[in-house]
């Protein structure tokens, strides 16, 4: 097994490869909300995602983030939402 860095020992994955992250990430309402899912099957409800979405301050960063993701709820859109408001190519 490798020798970790001193002071990584705690860090999770998550936390390591947050650092790489935009700062805006930081103040997300959804951030360690794993009671609500973001990345929801088809047909599935994005509501309660949606709901946390409205109190998000980065909301707006997060909506153009996510503009040209195939998946998940961004900045208060679906994935469905997106596609639809995309000019005809």
């Amino acid at each position: 097994m490798r020798d970790v860095p001193e002071g990584f020992d705690s860090w999770t994955l998550v936390e390591l490869l947050g650092a790489k992250r935009p700062a805006w990430h930081r103040h997300a309402v959804c951030r360690g909300r794993a009671d609500v899912s973001f990345f929801v099957e088809r047909g599935e409800p994005t509501a309660p995602a949606k709901a946390i979405c409205k109190t998000c301050p980065v909301r707006i960063q997060c909506a153009v983030a996510g503009v040209n993701e195939a998946d998940g709820v961004w900045g208060g859109t679906s994935a469905r939402e997106r596609r639809s408001s995309r000019p005809a190519a």
